[in-house]
């Protein structure tokens, strides 16, 4: 063996020896993480809570035509949902107008089929028109799509929006 073959295969044991003795370092036993901080629920009979976001009606006629923001949602085992920080966009059934409609709070009742917005509530026309109450309420009782009732206090046909404040 030429002495060129023997410092390689030296070099090479050394190298061998290195990387083994690093590896089995790196195997050695670890102190475990502290566990995660417990998240404080905001409401603890919610079974999901969500920090922003928008959703998008499921069933119904106004699925497809109506977007509703959110700061904080809260969805309960029933199947309603309490959102913060509402802002609910809907266009007319025959598309010649759209609503944004805003509040503090908004409870929906299980299968969407009320909508009930509490605290500074204003409806915003496309056309201008402006509404402003302390409560307004949207029922879908028969699924026959959008309507939007205001003053004092009012009625629209099915679907049942009313307006109090």
């Amino acid at each position: 063996m030429s002495a060129g073959n023997v410092a390689a295969r030296l070099v090479i044991a050394v190298f061998g020896v290195v990387f083994a003795v690093f590896v089995g370092a790196e195997y050695r036993r670890r102190d475990p993480p502290p566990p995660p901080a417990p998240v404080a629920r905001t409401d603890p009979r919610a079974v999901v809570e969500t920090t922003g976001g928008e959703l998008a009606p499921l069933h119904g006629v106004a699925r497809g035509r109506q977007r509703r923001r959110f700061e904080k949602q809260f969805a309960y085992p029933d199947g309603s949902s309490k959102l913060t920080g509402v802002t609910i966009v809907t266009d007319e059934k025959n598309g010649s107008r759209t609503f944004t409609i805003t509040g503090n709070e908004g409870h929906i009742a299980k299968n969407e089929t009320t909508i009930a917005l509490d605290g500074n509530v204003r409806v915003a026309g496309s056309d201008g028109m402006t509404v402003a109450t302390e409560h307004a309420t949207y029922t879908d009782a028969d699924g026959d799509g959008a309507r939007a009732g205001a003053g004092g206090s009012s009625r629209a046909a099915a679907p049942r929006a009313t307006a109090s404040g």
